[in-house]
């Protein structure tokens, strides 16, 4: 044997030794993940479309699909597709995640569906409302018409097709804590993105006043804001 071949089987044996593990380990991870998200996928498609709920016109319906129940391994997602005149009008639109058993589930925290006219529809649940509720205005500041809005507080909203200069008028429950959350997401009929946007408000539960807030959509972006307390009108 050649005096260096001891040196090189050794630094062999020695590159393997850490090498192979390291690569088992990623393997194991890549593995675990596929598994995670492969299931994940299953178990959402399983469960399919489980609510549809039509507009009081019969123009718009909306499809609830996804697990709504409360997740015990892998985390629950609920979306909807709506759809216009029975064709497609949008597809995917998230509405609540939980990740563990922790989380409040979607049948549990939106158990109710009612439609606050032809294009705006709200999941909620009565208890949300026993001390009260604020006032929320959203106005479409933008040239171009807003195809869908996906707004949430403790609440959400689908709202649909507002033209420019138009508002519409909601009620958000009254916030449990200390501070009242407001978020958004949706897209211009251009298909322009209205990305996500969300802003906290200090509101204590102990105050009873009814509060404004208010909505302004235009090109540049979308932004929140806090009126001054209302006198008990929805509107501005």
């Amino acid at each position: 044997m050649k005096p260096n071949d001891s040196t090189n089987t050794s630094s062999a044996s020695s590159w393997r030794s850490i090498f192979v593990p390291r690569l088992a380990w990623i393997l194991a991870i890549g593995v675990a993940c596929a598994v995670v998200f492969g299931v994940r996928s299953w178990m959402n498609s399983k469960y399919g479309a489980f609510c549809r709920t039509t507009s009081p016109d019969n123009f718009y319906s909306v499809v609830l699909k996804g697990d709504k129940r409360r997740p015990w391994i892998i985390p629950s997602t609920v979306s909807a597709d709506v759809f216009k005149s029975g064709q497609p009008f949008q597809s995917n639109i998230w509405l609540h995640s939980a990740d563990d058993s922790f989380d409040l589930s979607f049948e549990a925290g939106f158990p109710n569906i009612r439609w606050l006219g032809n294009n705006t529809v709200e999941f909620y649940r009565p208890e949300y409302f026993k001390k009260g509720a604020d006032s929320l205005v959203v106005f479409n500041a933008a040239a171009t018409p807003i195809k869908y809005l996906r707004v949430q507080s403790v609440n959400r909203f689908l709202l649909f097709e507002i033209p420019p200069g138009a508002s519409v008028a909601l009620e958000i429950p009254s916030p449990r804590g200390d501070s009242q959350d407001i978020a958004l997401e949706g897209s211009f009929t251009n298909d322009k993105q209205i990305l996500f946007n969300s802003k906290s408000f200090n509101r204590r539960s102990t105050q009873r006043k009814r509060f404004a807030y208010e909505i302004s959509i235009d090109e540049s972006g979308c932004f929140i804001a806090n009126k001054e307390p209302s006198n008990g009108s929805s509107q501005f």
